[in-house]
């Protein structure tokens, strides 16, 4: 089901299922399996929703933007792959589904975040690619990272979150963990920490703190940095 907007005759709100939902976008439809390919820029705006179906791959192509206006959203069930290109996220996406922030062949991924992410799926970063979030992110599901993950927002954490590349968290940025974050990378916080559930620095994994960490969980392996750990949560 796909409904074009009044507003914007070019634009697509409604489920992306099949091929004829998918050209509606417009985007390119292959089988085997189902996969629809964004390859120019698109817009969701205002009052617009992107739904994955469950079965479909939405892939968008290297040096291509999905910008998300506030007001717009992508309910994602199935998997969505950015394959070198950029979603520009001032809206919400909902995840439930598989969200492969993939390097490209001549692009590096990015998501860039200053709304709403929402996800009780999977989200992977791999290497060569960046999130960056100054908006929201609820995890309740799985983050995996391998790259960059920068935070000048909030990250509440209640699911699990793997870290094997870098996150930063940037000033005014912050991480509410009560679940766990196993850490085999870098995580440096120049800013803010509250951990009431379980922080795993693991043989090979570093995590610096310059700032604060209000510590009423568990954290074990080597934490370094001058910064300040107290039991205010």
């Amino acid at each position: 089901m796909f409904i074009v907007s009044i507003q914007n005759a070019h634009a697509f709100s409604g489920t992306i299922s099949d091929q004829t939902s998918c050209e509606s976008i417009p985007g390119v439809w292959g089988t085997s399996p189902d996969t629809c390919t964004i390859t120019t820029d698109k817009t969701i705006s205002n009052g617009e929703t992107w739904t994955v179906n469950s079965s479909i791959e939405l892939t968008i192509n290297p040096n291509v933007t999905i910008t998300i206006q506030n007001g717009g959203n992508i309910n994602n069930s199935g998997i969505l792959s950015t394959t070198g290109s950029i979603i520009e996220n001032s809206g919400t996406i909902t995840n439930d589904g598989l969200i492969r922030n993939n390097p490209g062949t001549i692009a590096h991924s990015r998501i860039d975040n200053i709304g709403t992410i929402i996800n009780s799926g999977t989200i992977v970063t791999s290497y060569y690619s960046t999130v960056t979030n100054s908006g929201t992110i609820t995890n309740l599901g799985a983050i995996e990272n391998s790259d960059c993950f920068n935070c000048s927002g909030s990250v509440t954490n209640t699911g699990i979150i793997d870290n094997s590349g870098t996150i930063t968290i940037h000033n005014g940025g912050s991480i509410f963990n009560t679940g766990l974050i196993n850490n085999t990378g870098l995580i440096d916080n120049n800013f803010q920490i509250t951990n009431s559930g379980t922080i795993k620095i693991s043989k090979g994994g570093s995590m610096i703190n310059s700032n604060v960490i209000h510590n009423c969980g568990k954290i074990t392996g080597k934490l370094k940095g001058t910064g300040i750990i107290d039991k205010i949560c």
